[in-house]
Formats: C-alpha cells, structure tokens, sequence
C-alpha cells in the first residue's frame, strides 16, 4: 500500500531516500527475498511521479485515481483489480512507511500461515495490524472495505483463526518528515557503534 498522499510529511514519502534506495523499493526488496509469489503496488496520490523516480513497471502497479476515499477503499479496489488477474492463497498487506520491517518477518509470516481461513498479523507493542495476511477465506471482506477503515475491522471479528508475530519494528512508522529524520538518526547513530 502506498496510495496515500503524505500530507503530514510534505513530500511523498514513498520516495524518501533510505539504504541506497528509497522507502518503497527497499520495501519489495524485502518482500521480495521472503519468497512471496507476486508483488503488487497500490498507487494514487503523486502515482505518476512515483512510477517514474521509482522505476516501477507493469503489471506490478494499480493505480486507485480515488485514493481520497482512504485506506479501506484503497485496499478493496487492490484486492479486486488483484484477484481479477490470478488466484491466491492469501493475500500479504504492507505499508511502504514500515522501514524497519524486514524479509525475516515476512518469511515467518509465510511460514506460519497454512490454511484458507489463516490471519497472520503483526503485533508491535499491544497493536495488532499490518503487516498482515489474510488467507482466500477474507478476500471478499476486503473487497468490500470502504472509506478509511483498513482491514483491522476484518482482524477483530476473526480472533479465533488469528495468528500474531511480535515486531517491535511494526511500531516504527514514518507519517512526517520528523519521524523520517529520527529514523536515520538511529540508522548512523547503529551504525557508528556497529
């Protein structure tokens, strides 16, 4: 997920410079070495200036031009466009402002998911959200969301086959440009020391 227009930050955070890459491509790097079957982008605001600076191609990017609606209907309109092109077990949803969550736990998110009705989810201190994956059972769910509530709905309703990881990196997030300078504070400030 990566439609948001980045407001709080000023400048579309998808973009923002981080370990030799920029925040969205070093997240499918991740995605990528955990072995997940296919990568999809959900662009809208600032869509096209973010396909060109980030090298994004076809047919890895859907574009949602009604990305105002919010996350929830953002995240319908991917499941739909997604799931009219191949079949799934399940579906992986992550955010590009999660720098700090790596490859490692999205394997374990893989690898603890083995049923249809399987939810994998993220727990960062007491919350539990995304990263998060969702087996084929909640698929038309998502396809229904609307407006700005995610799928954290979809989460509480379905305790009993909910599964979590704890990663204090979830808690990590990068909404202003504050929070994106403090990130690579900690980044030099690990790396002088390691």
């Amino acid at each position: 997920m990566a439609a948001g227009a980045s407001k709080r930050c000023g400048t579309p955070k998808q973009l923002l410079p981080f370990k030799g890459t920029t925040l969205l491509n070093y997240t499918k790097k991740q995605l990528s070495k955990s072995l997940v079957d296919s990568t999809f982008v959900i662009l809208g605001a600032n869509a096209s200036e973010i396909v060109k600076k980030s090298g994004l191609k076809e047919p890895e990017i859907i574009v949602f031009n009604e990305w105002e609606q919010g996350m929830g209907a953002s995240l319908a309109y991917a499941c739909q466009t997604i799931l009219s092109k191949e079949e799934f077990d399940g579906i992986l949803i992550t955010l590009t402002d999660l720098p700090l969550v790596g490859a490692e736990h999205y394997q374990k998110m893989l690898q603890n998911f083995t049923e249809k009705e399987d939810i994998v989810a993220t727990k960062a201190s007491s919350v539990v959200g995304v990263p998060a994956l969702f087996g084929a059972s909640y698929f038309k769910c998502l396809s229904r969301l609307k407006g700005s509530v995610g799928a954290k709905s979809i989460l509480q309703k379905n305790t009993k086959h909910l599964k979590t990881i704890a990663n204090k990196n979830a808690g990590v997030d990068i909404d202003t440009m504050e929070d994106y300078q403090k990130l690579l504070l900690t980044m030099d400030h690990k790396s002088s020391y390691s």
